[in-house]
């Protein structure tokens, strides 16, 4: 009998990730989101992580909403909206990144805040973040204004994404938060 080892070659398809699920948040979570935010934001090019407090307080004192990515039954994800029209955080935990995580949380956000009447929504992103700069163009965001020194000295960029009420942005958004 003949045996054949067939060995993964450039061509051969990746296993797909698991699933990813969005799930809505709340203040009970802030343990969680302080403990994926200090991954995402310490030491990098980003600001300061927010504490377990400062979670609290803004989930609490803030109209917002927050969804949380969940893997293979393990957070790897979050963003933070307030239902002003500002995403206020978006991190993905780096062992997960690539997989377009953070493309749906952002559509998922946006979608929330156009739902609630919405009309534009804006970030703000470190300057020599250019991965997010690039996450963020993709889902239809430009910069508005350059703000000097606003992480710890850095400068940030605010970025907008305009016109959520129309037929092509929300078609947009659907597109982007499909798996």
């Amino acid at each position: 009998m003949l045996r054949m080892q067939i060995r993964p070659t450039a061509a051969s398809p990746r296993p797909l990730p698991p699933k990813v699920q969005l799930v809505e948040g709340g203040p009970a979570d802030a343990d969680l989101l302080a403990e994926m935010d200090e991954q995402c934001f310490t030491g990098g090019v980003v600001g300061e992580p927010w504490s377990r407090r400062d979670f609290r307080q803004h989930l609490t004192s803030v109209p917002c909403a927050v969804t949380i990515a969940m893997m293979g039954g393990h957070a790897v994800g979050y963003v933070l909206a307030n239902m002003h029209g500002n995403i206020d955080s978006l991190c993905v935990l780096p062992e997960a990144r690539g997989q377009h995580i953070g493309q749906r949380l952002l559509a998922h956000a946006v979608g929330q805040l156009a739902d609630g009447g919405a009309s534009s929504c804006d970030l703000q992103v470190d300057a020599e973040n250019t991965t997010a700069q690039g996450l963020y163009t993709r889902c239809g965001f430009t910069v508005v204004e350059r703000l000097p020194g606003y992480y710890h000295g850095r400068d940030g960029l605010e970025m907008r994404l305009s016109d959520l009420q129309s037929p092509g942005v929300r078609a947009r958004l659907d597109e982007l938060t499909r798996p």
